[in-house]
């Protein structure tokens, strides 16, 4: 619209340099570090800006041809889990209600059918396009025939460092297994490499809190003082009373994953995770769905250079539990899922459950009033032992 030739062209040279900065914090996977709650901020906004350099320049301005660029919309495909939940590693929520506007019009313009298909699928009973490319799009996108989203059997981020995987292609049913094994430097991280979820016929068991309403805490010091930010409150191993540490200094290392028809696992060293108070020499964790038995198996394998008070593997569940039989818990959903069987070595481990009360408004709106922590103890007098879950559906 600017009439001023020399301003316009500055105009466009900088949009342009804060476009390439901004792309060119992104790995080839086209993984969002800030995790699927920011992705109609991110990856959409930025589809939004090269919408308008493209219609500004006649289409002289187009990088859509650019692999990253795919793989950066494609990122929501992957970690979608079914319906309105997708993966909500770091600050994200569960349930992200998705930009259909924009997935719907980036995917157009790629020419990706599993874009559209996300976003038609997506679209809310009660739709009100609220910008302006949303309002003259409206008419198109309403116009789309009903589809039914991809649901990817497996994904492997190998720069994210996130796998998820289901029993079969295009099906909710059965179990979902999801792991992330990255570090704990992310933009919005939590301390959470290593852990998982386990969902169940699309509907949550093993879970990630994810994200809190933001309060001031959230973006200073204290951060990690809130207790959806740190390890003990996620799926993973509590060391003799310590927890992963913060910063991109504590990783997963020595990543091997593996994906066919019969299974799908991710193998980690976590023993990077953790400060040295925690006298660990290694921690080997395993995480596998078979799918031919329908079961989730967690193999933890640890040495430690000193012995330990206890070790504790945390579970995080929405699901009432209670103990079954002799080293098995049952998870029961208010959703209607079968119920969830955990088992567990009776000779290691000790269970207890924490009920925890929520008030944030956030995590009260996805969980509901309060959520279960699952403790599984072990002596940490000996230096070396093999700990295994195997989670399973109860039909």
């Amino acid at each position: 619209m600017d009439r001023n030739e020399d301003r316009r062209y500055r105009s466009v040279e900088k949009i342009t340099l804060c476009l390439d900065k901004f792309i060119n914090t992104y790995p080839d996977d086209g993984g969002c570090e800030e995790g699927p709650g920011y992705w109609n901020v991110a990856a959409g906004a930025m589809f939004d800006a090269l919408e308008l350099l493209y219609s500004a320049t006649s289409g002289a301005v187009d990088i859509f041809g650019q692999p990253l660029i795919a793989q950066m919309a494609l990122y929501m495909n992957r970690v979608h889990i079914a319906g309105d939940y997708y993966l909500n590693q770091g600050d994200a929520s569960p349930i992200i209600h998705l930009d259909v506007d924009k997935m719907y019009r980036f995917g157009r313009r790629l020419k990706n059918h599993d874009l559209i298909s996300l976003a038609v699928s997506s679209m809310p009973s009660q739709y009100h396009p609220d910008t302006l490319p949303a309002i003259f799009n409206e008419t198109e996108l309403r116009a789309q025939p009903a589809a039914q989203p991809r649901l990817l059997r497996d994904t492997w981020l190998p720069d994210s460092r996130i796998m998820a995987a289901r029993r079969k292609a295009e099906s909710s049913e059965g179990l979902y297994l999801a792991c992330i094994a990255a570090d704990n430097g992310k933009s919005h991280s939590h301390n959470d490499t290593g852990s998982f979820w386990v969902y169940s016929d699309g509907l949550p068991v093993l879970m990630d809190m994810g994200q809190e309403t933001y309060q001031k805490k959230s973006f200073d010091a204290h951060r990690y003082e809130i207790p959806s930010t740190q390890s003990a409150y996620h799926n993973l191993p509590t060391i003799g009373g310590v927890q992963q540490g913060v910063g991109p200094m504590f990783c997963a290392t020595d990543l091997a994953y593996e994906a066919n028809d019969r299974s799908a696992q991710l193998g980690m060293e976590l023993a990077k995770a953790y400060p040295p108070e925690a006298h660990l020499k290694s921690w080997r964790r395993t995480v596998k769905l078979d799918r031919t038995s329908n079961v989730v198996e967690i193999s933890d394998s640890y040495f430690l250079t000193e012995p330990v008070s206890d070790i504790t593997l945390n579970l995080m569940t929405a699901c009432k539990v209670t103990e079954s039989g002799r080293g098995q818990l049952t998870l029961t959903s208010a959703q209607a899922i079968p119920p969830t069987l955990i088992a567990y070595d009776v000779n290691l481990l000790t269970p207890t459950v924490e009920t925890i009360s929520l008030d944030n408004q956030e995590l009260k709106g996805n969980w509901g009033p309060q959520i279960y922590r699952i403790q599984l103890k072990t002596p940490g007098t000996k230096t070396a032992g093999k700990l295994k879950l195997t989670v399973s559906q109860h039909l």
